[in-house]
């Protein structure tokens, strides 16, 4: 079984989580100090600012820049998005170029604002179409009202470690994994953050809650 990072912000440039090479690298050493096998870039994706044409340029050049001097003992990388949900998302032309590598999954962040019944009707619908595995960013920051919302559409979930790390976790994020909805654990790491002291400290204290995660990481992804 595989340690998966599913939600990371290690591509140098290419948004606010690293500000170069140098930076990434050091965020890959912490990884790979963690025990991590294989992260998913997710630079962020905001479509009133770009198209998907243009996004996808632009992560090419700053994971080029990274693998051109990548060692082999750092952990290996899948390229992905992290997409800022809006209404009629399930129109994007190309929408499919944003799911994570060589899958049909879609990471998908919801606004911290207001969620209007036709945001949630769009990525609903994605979630219905058969054509996607919605996957919900964070879901740990949203209301468990908001949440469940989506998962009666099918969406699934990935928490952060930072959420799961406390000796106490929160009862509604417990009740996502005992429910099976929880697919994914992200470090949601930029710059030198604390993500990965996060995902060894949830390891070490709730190894049960964290094998499960990855075992159903590995069952989407393999």
């Amino acid at each position: 079984m595989k340690n998966i990072d599913f939600h990371a912000h290690i591509l140098p440039c290419c948004d606010h989580g690293s500000d170069g090479s140098k930076t990434s690298f050091s965020q890959l050493t912490l990884a790979r100090e963690a025990s991590v096998d294989i992260i998913c870039a997710t630079p962020h994706y905001y479509g009133e600012k770009e198209n998907v044409g243009s996004f996808l340029e632009r992560r090419k050049v700053c994971f080029e820049r990274l693998m051109e001097k990548r060692k082999d003992s750092l952990p290996k990388i899948l390229t992905g998005a992290e997409i800022l949900a809006f209404e009629g998302i399930e129109r994007l032309p190309d929408l499919d170029k944003l799911c994570l590598e060589n899958t049909n999954i879609l990471l998908m962040e919801m606004p911290f604002n207001h969620w209007s019944g036709k945001l949630v009707d769009s990525v609903g619908a994605l979630c219905e179409s058969g054509d996607y595995t919605v996957v919900l960013a964070h879901a740990d920051r949203y209301s468990s009202e908001k949440v469940e919302r989506l998962l009666e559409y099918g969406a699934l979930i990935q928490l952060n470690a930072e959420s799961l790390s406390h000796i106490i976790v929160k009862k509604s994020l417990k009740n996502y994994i005992e429910w099976d909805t929880v697919y994914a654990l992200g470090s949601d790491i930029h710059l030198l953050g604390d993500g990965y002291n996060h995902w060894k400290k949830f390891r070490t204290r709730h190894k049960d809650l964290f094998n499960r995660i990855m075992e159903n990481t590995n069952s989407l992804l393999f």
